[in-house]
């Protein structure tokens, strides 16, 4: 929570709190080696490991030649934000970033729970129609994984520019159907998304998404980061190997 807690004295408030509980902690599971590292500068000082969070359970069906071809799709780019709809998301930054787009270039589907913070999404709503385009975004609300995956098969891009995060499991469900994922730069997403290959690192700035999706509309650049996109997936632990890793890491230090 201290890294990502705003506003700054809160952060600073909170950095304390954890650096008080990570000194009496006796083993560490992170979700990122990211998450280890900052629970470590923390004051934690015990054995620790990392847990990558897997997508398998969404169980995607694509082949190289269905990737080839939705990328070639005449038609808008299909953008997806998949996350709780909190500022810290960074919602906003993609819609300003597309508003400076062509609007007949792109569609938006926003895929989250609106209800923990109203007022912010009453103001991504008032923004949407200042730029007259609405019309070109379609809110889902939350989903069961079913239609979720539904989605992911259809689309091009997933967009989620938080200001960090430790490690978006949603980046890893999103590369299964081979999305490239225009993720944060800060926290784990370098861990995962390689920058111009499988998805685009991006700072917490409007200019960084649109230059993103301005690259995603290359249709051939597309396809071969869809394609590396998937061959990420392929390659990152199942959960299966995630929880096989946690029962040694608890038996070697803990039994």
């Amino acid at each position: 929570r201290a890294f990502t807690a705003h506003p700054p004295w809160t952060a600073r408030w909170m950095a304390r709190l954890e650096a008080r509980y990570l000194r009496r902690v006796q083993g560490l599971i992170g979700v990122s080696r990211f998450n280890v590292r900052w629970s470590r500068l923390r004051g934690f000082r015990g054995p620790a490991t990392v847990a990558y969070p897997a997508g398998d359970h969404m169980q995607p069906d694509v082949s190289p030649t269905l990737l080839r071809g939705r990328a070639h799709e005449p038609g808008p780019l299909c953008v997806l934000f998949v996350g709780q709809i909190i500022p810290h998301k960074g919602l906003h930054l993609l819609l300003h970033a597309l508003s400076r787009l062509p609007a007949h270039t792109w569609h938006l589907t926003i895929i989250g729970n609106p209800r923990p913070s109203p007022r912010y999404v009453k103001r991504l709503q008032q923004f949407l129609a200042r730029h007259s385009i609405a019309h070109r975004v379609t809110w889902t609300g939350p989903l069961p994984h079913a239609q979720v995956a539904h989605h992911m098969q259809h689309g091009h891009v997933l967009a989620v520019p938080s200001r960090s995060e430790g490690y978006a499991l949603v980046y890893v469900e999103a590369m299964g159907f081979g999305l490239p994922v225009i993720g944060s730069r800060v926290g784990g997403g370098p861990e995962l998304i390689r920058h111009g290959e499988n998805g685009f690192l991006v700072r917490p700035d409007p200019d960084d998404v649109t230059e993103a999706l301005v690259r995603c509309m290359d249709r051939t650049r597309l396809a071969c980061m869809a394609l590396a996109a998937r061959e990420t997936f392929l390659h990152h632990p199942t959960w299966k190997d995630t929880v096989e890793g946690l029962e040694n890491f608890l038996v070697t230090n803990f039994a």
